[in-house]
């Protein structure tokens, strides 16, 4: 718990010289605990992790974790110093482009979408909840990185292929654009209220779109198709009225 919590001040002496390097020192340096089997001592090791280190903070747990991990194995005489460069070197740039895609491409718009359609029913609340629900997301990214990192150490590749998080990437894309198609019903119920079966039609088209859509990525159907089915299905609906309430 304490690698979480100094891990949150990561990017707290950001700057141009060695990004985040200063802020994995700090969350490392204290649990390098010197002892009588550690050859080097403990400035010397966390001056080689004070150096250039950029990742995505909130994925940086992981790498935090599994450099904990490594340096311990260096006193028992497992791995070299290079083991330890190599990990956290490859490491720092496809977890920045894996978190960006996760949490600001994937979790965020996600929950921003779902914050909007909240607000339909309470403006109040909404803000109340997103903020619960983004944090929460991150804050267990954080603890749950460190503790996989520690816990598979130089599998952590591994680790992060059997979880396939860039399927769980693509479905939150996926569910972000359902709820963006969502939002019409949902605006044309908030400007007519009295017209319900319109909403419930619109609704269920929406569902059989994006049924529809699934069945054709599944089936092998270019993208370029897709996107010409459903202009041609819009241009039907304008022309029979459906967008003239």
């Amino acid at each position: 718990m304490r690698a979480v919590g100094r891990g949150l001040f990561i990017q707290s002496a950001w700057n141009y010289e060695n990004f985040q390097g200063v802020g994995f020192g700090y969350a490392l340096m204290p649990l390098l605990k010197q002892d009588e089997a550690q050859t080097a001592p403990v400035p010397d090791v966390a001056a080689r992790h004070l150096k250039s280190f950029n990742t995505n903070p909130y994925m940086a747990g992981m790498i935090l974790g599994g450099v904990l991990r490594l340096e311990e194995g260096l006193v028992s005489g497992q791995g070299s110093v290079e083991d330890v460069e190599n990990f956290k070197s490859s490491l720092t740039g496809a977890f920045g482009a894996l978190g960006d895609s996760f949490v600001w491409g994937g979790v965020r718009p996600l929950l921003g979408l779902m914050a909007v359609m909240l607000a339909v029913v309470s403006e109040s609340v909404a803000p109340l909840v997103y903020l619960i629900c983004y944090n929460g997301v991150v804050l267990w990214l954080r603890v749950a990185g460190v503790r996989n990192g520690y816990a598979f150490g130089a599998d952590l590749i591994q680790y992060l292929k059997t979880i396939n998080l860039q399927r769980k990437i693509y479905r939150m894309n996926g569910l972000t654009l359902f709820m963006v198609g969502a939002l019409l019903p949902l605006w044309a119920l908030q400007v007519r209220p009295e017209v319900p079966v319109f909403f419930a039609g619109l609704f269920g088209l929406l569902v059989m779109l994006v049924y529809l859509l699934w069945k054709a990525e599944r089936k092998g159907v270019p993208l370029v198709l897709q996107a010409a089915a459903l202009l041609l299905v819009s241009q039907l609906l304008a022309q029979t009225g459906w967008f003239s309430f």
